[in-house]
């Protein structure tokens, strides 16, 4: 049998019209979320997996194609109750693509999102979604050519936040659809019917109204809306809003004159061919900013404008007829203008003697095809730069499918022909006849050509030289002198190359390695290694001297290189007083034990613990052994330190006290620190980390994880803070919801009115599922804040029947399915695609 996809819900669909396939991704079924990528060729009707996996796991997520570089565009989703706001990367180009995460800054984390693909301009629009908290309504655009998100200013008519909506574009007008969802409506939620659209041209929203007299669909979520560019008309089919629908819709839309779109290039006349229009006109990102790209506004001669050079990508062509002396005077959008041509800023820098590739060069526009040579300046328009340079080195450019980038090859840089300096690689289109200096005044990147380590260059003009001896250079212009009394041949290229001025091999690098014995001394054999210097983990040197290093003894360890101290008792050994060898302690030790006794005679041994000690004063972990105060080898009590937790108390230690820590090895009289109000420890607690909320309270922690304050629950009532730890995980118990609640955030909880068959609510509250009780009532709990649902209940708002259930209306209970029934799962809220809220 062909392979093909398990059932599942919440994927994702992308077409190729490349390969013929039909490519969907990820999902679940349940409670299990997929990471799998599968195409379906019409060519041969059937499925094929492909190996790559997207990581991590998700649903709710969305796909587009790319069609001008064949990537899938894949971002957001969820897994459980946990959003994500990663975009990733797969070409379907490269046999062997793996997915690739973008690092440009985006959008928040969401799932249940629309996203759209705008092929024109080679953007994508991602629209509103669940953040995991509640709905939002921010429009973001990616720019897949710079890599780059860019969120859209709001203006009128913006709609209600929502999730569960459907899009599509129209690639004629230039404007996003969207259809339906759940929105929030000033904190009032309900299913939206109306038909809205984006207009990218001009940043505008405008709701699309019907005849009086012509009915139209219900509001939904869940849905599934199409394009039909041919008729122009939006397809719609299905949906949720209380009960599954099937009907099937179709609006047409008014008829709407096509969005101008103007490409050109930098450096390049513009021909705007914009004979019909008067007035004056100005590049501007959006029409309603109050700034403009550019010094000026456009200066048109018969629909030609001057050399273009504004920054590359998809801007406006702003209108204004009279008075028009400030950029907020062009308030009217006349068309699109696509500026092409290499990103402004970009930089790199190579060495002489090495072949030079500089990767990730971006632009918007360009080609393989296009030409880049390397100048002195690019708009000198100097013939003898450009015929010495250009035709020394042919500069190739390549594409970078799985990552989205070209790459320029300039080969091998050869410093016979070439002098260091600072150059500019100039752009010319593949459009363009590309013969002279005129044809490449736009620059593609400013690039360093530096001298190799082991070189430098001592000004504009010069050639590389060596470093000259008792000098190293790393590379470029710098000319470093070794340190004093030291030396080096001629070429060194680092401080590891100079040497001691009188003798050699060793090194002489100052006080960081080996420092003279005596002052006025005059030779290598005056200099020792200073202590702890060179040895490795497991070996320590207390003294100055060229003698090696000694190694840790069993039951011993040093754990960082450097050590002058010595070797520390390892856990469960103590060192014997008389013979000095590590003794492993005979029994378990103590889970408190407040003392720990260790002394070390700095120059003959490591540590010893005291004889009488030797079985309850065993060191317990690392880095717990001490100097004594006297270098005696017997250790006296009162040599003893309290251990962290225990606190000197007249003649011995005592533990620490409910809601005081102490993390120091010392005799100190109390211990000073303490937890955070509302905040409680055990008893001997040794740090912050030992501190637990009480009951009625709930832990807020810092960045680094650590508990900053407990928080009232009493402004929660619908969440209990039970307070405490999370049993072995130590995780500070979170606040749980109450029965007749769903979580679904840390201090959020929806009311719903699901039942069960006894006709009290499903909804069981979470504090039965933070104990551990759910397996003895047959209860589940469900997501991220375990929420728990009664005996028949599953699912978000525990209004899912698991397998073997089912009911026969909406919002009736579950019901155990007959023996041999095969009952359609029908869920009393609404479906996971659409929503996080019930109807109740």
């Amino acid at each position: 049998m062909d392979p093909k996809p398990n059932s599942r819900y919440g994927h994702t669909a992308a077409w190729d019209g490349e390969s013929k396939s039909m490519y969907i991704l990820a999902g679940r079924f349940l409670s299990m979320f997929y990471s799998d990528l599968w195409a379906f060729s019409i060519l041969d009707s059937k499925w094929k997996q492909l190996t790559a996996l997207v990581s991590p796991a998700r649903a709710h997520h969305t796909t587009i194609l790319d069609t001008a570089q064949r990537n899938l565009l894949v971002f957001g989703g969820e897994l459980n109750s946990q959003v994500h706001g990663d975009l990733l990367r797969f070409s379907l180009a490269d046999a062997e693509a793996q997915w690739i995460k973008s690092s440009a800054p985006g959008p928040a984390p969401r799932s249940q999102h629309t996203a759209v693909w705008a092929a024109d301009t080679q953007v994508m629009l991602v629209f509103a979604g669940w953040n995991g908290q509640q709905y939002i309504d921010d429009l973001h655009r990616y720019d897949s050519w710079a890599d780059r998100w860019t969120e859209l200013p709001m203006s009128g008519g913006w709609p209600a936040a929502r999730g569960g909506h459907a899009a599509s574009w129209d690639p004629t007008s230039q404007r996003m659809m969207i259809v339906g969802g759940t929105q929030n409506m000033s904190n009032s939620l309900s299913y939206s019917s109306a038909l809205l659209t984006y207009s990218l041209l001009t940043g505008a929203w405008k709701e699309e109204g019907l005849q009086a007299t012509i009915e139209g669909p219900t509001g939904r979520t869940g849905h599934a809306i199409i394009w039909d560019s041919d008729q122009r008309g939006l397809l719609l089919f299905g949906g949720y809003n209380a009960s599954y629908l099937q009907q099937t819709w179709r609006y047409a839309m008014s008829h709407s004159t096509s969005a101008r779109t103007i490409s050109c290039q930098l450096g390049r006349a513009c021909h705007l061919n914009f004979t019909d229009v008067s007035g004056v006109l100005m590049a501007k990102r959006f029409c309603t900013d109050t700034d403009m790209l550019g010094t000026e506004p456009v200066q048109t001669f018969e629909g030609v404008a001057t050399l273009l050079f504004l920054e590359p990508g998809h801007h406006r062509l702003c209108w204004c007829d009279t008075n028009c002396s400030q950029p907020g005077d062009f308030q009217v959008a006349l068309s699109f203008l696509t500026v092409q041509g290499p990103y402004l800023g970009q930089s790199a820098q190579c060495q002489l003697g090495a072949t030079c590739t500089v990767d990730a060069w971006r632009g918007m526009g360009l080609s393989i095809n296009d030409s880049v040579v390397m100048q002195s300046h690019c708009v000198d328009g100097d013939y003898a730069s450009f015929h010495d340079l250009h035709h020394i080195n042919k500069i190739t450019i390549s594409f970078d499918r799985a990552n989205g980038w070209h790459n320029l090859h300039l080969g091998f840089l050869n410093p016979q022909t070439i002098l260091p300096q600072d150059v500019q690689l100039c752009w010319c289109p593949a459009s363009s006849p590309c013969t002279s200096t005129w044809d490449f005044l736009v620059v593609a990147l400013s690039l360093q050509i530096s001298c190799p380590p082991g070189q430098y260059d001592d000004g504009a003009g010069s050639a590389c030289m060596a470093c000259p001896a008792n000098y190293f250079c790393s590379g470029g212009t710098a000319l470093q002198s070794c340190p004093h009394a030291s030396m080096s041949q001629a070429g060194s290229s680092s401080l590891l190359s100079c040497r001691h001025a009188q003798h050699s091999p060793r090194l002489a690098l100052g006080a960081h390695i080996k420092q003279a014995e005596r002052v006025g001394a005059t030779s290598l054999s005056s200099c020792a290694c200073v202590p702890g210097f060179v040895n490795e983990e497991g070996y320590f040197k207390p003294s100055a001297g060229d003698d090696e290093c000694s190694q840790c003894g069993d039951g011993t360890y040093s754990n960082h290189t450097g050590a002058t101290q010595p070797c520390l008792c390892a856990a469960g050994y103590g060192f014997d007083d008389t013979s000095g060898a590590p003794l492993k302690s005979p029994q378990k030790q103590p889970p408190h034990q407040p003392w720990i006794a260790a002394a070390v005679q700095a120059l003959l041994r490591k540590a010893a613990c005291a004889e009488n000690a030797r079985r309850a004063f065993f060191a317990q972990a690392k880095a717990r052994s001490l100097r004594a105060q006297g270098t005696q080898l017997r250790v006296l009590q009162t040599d003893c330190l309290c251990t962290p937790g225990y606190s000197w108390r007249e003649d011995n230690c005592g533990t620490c006290p409910p809601g005081r820590y102490k993390p120091t090895l010392a005799n100190e009289l109390t211990c000073s620190l303490q937890c955070p109000t509302n905040a409680l420890s055990s008893y001997a607690a040794t740090s912050l980390s030992a501190c637990y909320c009480t009951a009625g309270y709930f832990a807020e922690v810092d960045s680094a994880g650590a508990l900053a304050r407990c928080a009232s629950c009493a402004a929660l009532p619908h969440l209990q803070c039970p307070g405490g730890f999370e049993g072995p995980s130590g995780e500070h118990k979170l606040p749980v919801s109450r029965a007749g609640y769903f979580q679904t955030g840390i201090t959020t909880a929806v009311k719903c009115s699901v039942v069960a068959a006894n006709g009290l609510s499903a909804r069981l509250g979470g504090n039965i599922c933070a104990e551990g009780d759910s397996n003895d009532l047959n209860t589940a709990c469900v997501g991220k804040y375990r929420n728990g649902c009664d005996e028949g209940s599953t699912g978000k708002l525990c209004g899912e029947c698991p397998a073997g259930w089912g009911r026969n209306g909406f919002q009736q209970p579950c019901q155990p399915c007959a023996a041999g029934a095969a009952l359609p799962l029908i869920l009393s809220i609404l479906v996971d695609v659409g929503t996080k809220v019930a109807t109740c």
